[in-house]
């Protein structure tokens, strides 16, 4: 779905996370 590793995935959720946004990594 765009990143290249689950790591990216988790580094981009993480950011949305600390700005307030609920995300979860598949």
């Amino acid at each position: 779905t765009g990143f290249s590793s689950r790591a990216d995935a988790k580094a981009f959720c993480d950011a949305l996370t600390a700005a307030g946004k609920s995300c979860f990594v598949k």
